[in-house]
């Protein structure tokens, strides 16, 4: 494939500012259709973005000869009967986070996708951003060393803040909640600790604190030799402390135009290029599988396998 045609179901919010730009921007990418169940403001996203038409329902979008793969950005109850229709019909998905709304919701979808010999991918854009994969790169080329810790802070969704950290570090192996003091991150949360550990054993630590202080989106990883402090995860600058301390780097890393920029531009290479996807469905239900640990866990008890 050269170039990838798509179909947009869900044209709101997340679309409008986030995700719809990039499908008809980034390279080998273009935006036909798009469906709505509001025809009027369906028909008004066209307008203003000049791109694609207008149909009346998911069928004739999943079924029109027009596209190759579909973006879904609907409420997540609706991700996996849109998404089994979507690859029923021959199309590759891309589905908004959260995939769906439990794991044997997600094992469904991979299970159509395998069937069909379809891509699945999921829209957990952070791991597009220009500066997550900085930081990355120097987690991987032993920099700071063997990593020893991870922590990031509350300024988005706990799931998101999870993947990240499985991005960076490795998959997750259990889960255990401890209450929180000032001594443990520098403040009181007043709320649980979120403690994680990879399968090599190294652990990971965020609040479990809602409440945004306004702060950026930042997150820092710890190894044996130094760290890597990422202070906003959308662009900015990166501080790396290296051979115990002797060695001291910033770099700088632009930011996107759009927030789903790398992610969209990701899986329009998988399939033009054969590029491994950023987000595959496997990774989007181990998460799902992490979430239901979390549930499942108590402050205080034993660690929950994943």
């Amino acid at each position: 494939m050269e170039h990838v045609r798509w179909g947009v179901v869900g044209a709101g919010h997340v679309c409008e500012n986030m995700s719809g730009p990039p499908l008809y921007l980034v390279a080998h990418s273009s935006l036909e259709l798009v469906h709505r169940r509001n025809r009027e403001e369906g028909e008004e996203f066209v307008i203003r973005h000049g791109k694609g038409r207008y149909v009346e329902s998911f069928s004739e979008l999943v079924e029109s000869g027009d596209i190759d793969a579909v973006y879904i950005a609907t409420p997540t109850e609706l991700h996996e009967e849109q998404a089994l229709g979507a690859l029923e019909a021959g199309k590759h998905v891309l589905v908004e986070h959260p995939m769906a709304p439990g794991s044997g919701s997600c094992e469904r979808m991979l299970q159509a996708a395998d069937r069909a010999k379809r891509k699945l991918g999921v829209a957990l854009y952070r791991r597009g951003y220009p500066s997550v994969e900085k930081v990355r790169t120097v987690v991987q080329s032993g920099l700071i060393g063997t990593p020893i810790a991870g922590y990031v802070n509350s300024e988005f969704s706990t799931s998101q803040r999870i993947d990240l950290m499985r991005y960076l570090m490795g998959e997750m192996a259990e889960i255990s909640l401890r209450s929180a003091d000032v001594s443990d991150i520098g403040y009181d949360t007043a709320s649980p600790l979120l403690c994680l550990m990879t399968g090599k054993g190294i652990p990971v630590t965020m609040s479990l604190k809602w409440t945004e202080t306004g702060m950026p989106e930042g997150l820092l990883v710890e190894g044996d030799q130094g760290i890597v402090h990422l202070q906003d995860l959308k662009g900015g600058e990166i501080l790396v402390i290296a051979r115990g301390g002797e060695e001291k780097i910033s770099l700088s890393v632009p930011g996107l135009p759009f927030s789903h920029w790398g992610i969209v531009e990701n899986f329009v290479e998988s399939l033009t290029a054969g590029s491994p996807l950023l987000c595959s469905g496997e990774d989007a239900l181990n998460l799902a599988r992490i979430m239901e640990g979390i549930s499942r866990a108590k402050p205080g008890g034993r660690a929950v396998p994943v």
